[in-house]
């Protein structure tokens, strides 16, 4: 039920039951004024302005370095692959490498194929030129 801007500055209770009264007569054919109302839902549009938002760099790679490696498919079931296995929080910005790589991270890891080249951005997006394409 829409409240205006007014009726909420000017805490007109009276009002607000009133109409509250009415759209519940239109859709329900009834209303029990004499009762208590329960507010169970609250919606809020708000329309303003607020700072631009500014996402942290990250600092410039001093080397990239994988944490280990791990024997893993790529495509061949029959022929395991050894990957460096590099952890997403230690990768910095402007770092490079190529693949077959794995990137591990809380909730995923990024395959890099033979071929695939990973730069970091300075925001931290990890830039993957499949098969050195771009």
């Amino acid at each position: 039920m829409p409240v205006t801007r007014e009726q909420l500055q000017g805490a007109d209770r009276h009002g607000i039951r009133a109409a509250f009264d009415r759209l519940y007569e239109q859709r329900y054919a009834h209303h029990s004024p004499e009762e208590p109302v329960e507010l169970v839902n609250v919606r809020l549009a708000v329309i303003g302005r607020r700072a631009e938002l500014r996402f942290p760099l990250l600092p410039a790679a001093a080397r990239v370095a994988a944490a280990h490696t791990a024997e893993v498919y790529l495509g061949d079931p029959e022929r395991s692959v050894s990957c460096p296995v590099y952890r997403r929080e230690n990768l910095g910005a402007d770092a490079r490498f190529g693949g077959p790589a794995l990137v591990r991270e809380h909730g995923t890891t990024t395959v890099m194929f033979e071929g695939d080249a990973c730069s970091v951005a300075p925001g931290g997006e990890l830039i993957i030129a499949v098969r050195g394409e771009r």
